[in-house]
């Protein structure tokens, strides 16, 4: 979903302006309307993923969404209603996900289906959780539904975890013979230049241009750092919308 930013006028006369949180704009202009209220105003908010830091817009570890479905698990398997169970959650911890429990309990006490009220967070709840939500709905046996899902996230995660382990030690050669690298550009080059600019030898052109690369490197180093930092944190937040998400998942299906 996206950030709308509205001005409203409601039936007393009051004119204010507030955001919305909307699929698309000419949804959120009718679902204002039928509320009663004239539009006058609806703009999205640009670059909103950079900024956007509200419930629902947090990211959940996968840890974390484990260990939430392992105790709605067992208090649905217990005899609890939904409302109930989700009551239970609340009262146990805190965390990143309580806050949009606490949302999602009050749509279910509304009247809204339980996948309805997960299908709101998208960057929270993974396409494939809210699918298994919606099967255990129609079929009747959430219960069954959840196990498979939390058997699904430890194979999932047990699958990272080696990933990871397997590609711990090659990170660590990679990163010490990049920091090697820097030392000689940096410090080991510029003196072996000044020895035979001393000299007044004559360089081969691989060489000046090595000395060159090294010169420029140094004096614009935490400029590329900075240009690192800011890129990296702008494609972390990109990637975590809609379309990078599509873009990240298209790239990953197609790597060999």
């Amino acid at each position: 979903m996206s950030i709308f930013r509205c001005k409203i006028g409601a039936a007393d006369g009051k004119i204010t302006v507030k955001e919305f949180d909307a699929v698309s704009s000419s949804l959120l202009r009718q679902s204002l309307e039928e509320q009663g209220y004239v539009v006058f105003e609806l703009q999205k908010k640009p670059l909103q993923f950079l900024l956007d830091r509200g419930i629902g817009r947090k990211k959940i570890g996968s840890k974390e969404l484990l260990l939430f479905n392992q105790e709605l698990l067992v208090l649905l398997k217990a005899g609890l209603p939904i409302i109930q169970a989700l009551d239970t959650i609340l009262e146990s911890g805190g965390g990143k996900l309580n806050e949009i429990l606490s949302a999602i309990r009050e749509d279910v006490k509304g009247g809204m289906a339980f996948s309805s009220a997960f299908e709101k967070y998208p960057r929270v709840f993974p396409h494939l959780y809210i699918a298994s939500i919606q099967a255990g709905e129609r079929t009747g046996d959430l219960p069954q539904t959840i196990r498979r899902y939390i058997a699904f996230l430890k194979r999932t995660e047990g699958f990272r975890s080696k990933i990871i382990a397997a590609l711990f030690y090659p990170a660590i050669l990679i990163s010490v013979a990049g920091m090697a690298v820097t030392v000689l550009l940096l410090y080991v080059v510029p003196t072996f230049s000044q020895i035979y600019a001393d000299s007044g030898a004559a360089l081969p052109v691989p060489t000046q241009m090595l000395i060159s690369f090294t010169g420029f490197l140094k004096h614009y180093l935490l400029v590329f750092l900075a240009l690192g930092f800011v890129g990296g944190g702008f494609f972390s937040r990109w990637k975590e919308t809609e379309t990078g998400r599509y873009t990240v998942d298209g790239l990953k299906t197609r790597t060999p």
